[in-house]
C-alpha cells in the first residue's frame, strides 16, 4: 500500500471507501428521520402551528423546485427559463477555470444555512414578535440584493455570455 501501490488503485479504493462512508451517513440520517422524525414534526406544528406547516411547505416547495432546476439539462443558446438563468448566474462571479470550485462552495454553503435557518428563526419568534422576524428577514433579502447590484448592473450592459454550459451531445 505505499509509494509501490498503482495509482489507479489507490483512487479506485478511495472511491469505493467515499461511497462508503456516503451510504453509510445516508442510511445514519435515514434512521434518525425515521425514529426521530415523527416527534419533531409533532413539536414543530404543536409549538409553532400554522408557522410550523409554512415552514414545512416552504421546505417542501423549494425542494421540489431544486430537483426541478438541477434535473434540466440545457445547451449552450437554449433560452434558459428565469429559475435557470438564476442557478447560472452565480457562475458568473467565478473565473472559468474555477466554475466547480465556486458552485461547490455555494452548494455547501446553502446547504449550512438551510440547516441553520430554521433553527435561528424558531428561535427567534420564542423572543420577538413575528412581524419583527419577518422585517429583519426582508432586511436581510435586500442587504443581500444591494451586495450584489453592482454586479448586476454591470451585466446588464455587457452583450449576454453563452454560459458555463458546454453543447450537449443529442
Amino acid at each position: 500500500m505505499g509509494a509501490d501501490y498503482p495509482d489507479a488503485a489507490r483512487e479506485w479504493i478511495a472511491r469505493i471507501a467515499s461511497l462508503m462512508a456516503l451510504v453509510a451517513a445516508g442510511w445514519v440520517a435515514l434512521f434518525v428521520l425515521s425514529v426521530q422524525g415523527p416527534r419533531w414534526f409533532a413539536n414543530l406544528l404543536g409549538k409553532y402551528g400554522a408557522v410550523g406547516v409554512t415552514a414545512i411547505a416552504g421546505w417542501v416547495a423549494t425542494t421540489i423546485a431544486g430537483v426541478q432546476v438541477g434535473g434540466s439539462a440545457r445547451r449552450v443558446g437554449d433560452d434558459l427559463p428565469t429559475t435557470s438563468r438564476l442557478v447560472a448566474w452565480v457562475t458568473k462571479l467565478a473565473p472559468s477555470n474555477r466554475v466547480a470550485d465556486y458552485m461547490s462552495v455555494h452548494a455547501s454553503l446553502t446547504g449550512v444555512r438551510g440547516i441553520i435557518a430554521p433553527l435561528v428563526a424558531f428561535h427567534a419568534i420564542t423572543h420577538y414578535s413575528l412581524v419583527t422576524v419577518g422585517w429583519f428577514c426582508v432586511a436581510l433579502i435586500l442587504l443581500g440584493n444591494a451586495t450584489l447590484l453592482p454586479e448586476i448592473l454591470a451585466s446588464r450592459s455587457l452583450q449576454p455570455a453563452a454560459g458555463p454550459m458546454e453543447d450537449l451531445p443529442e
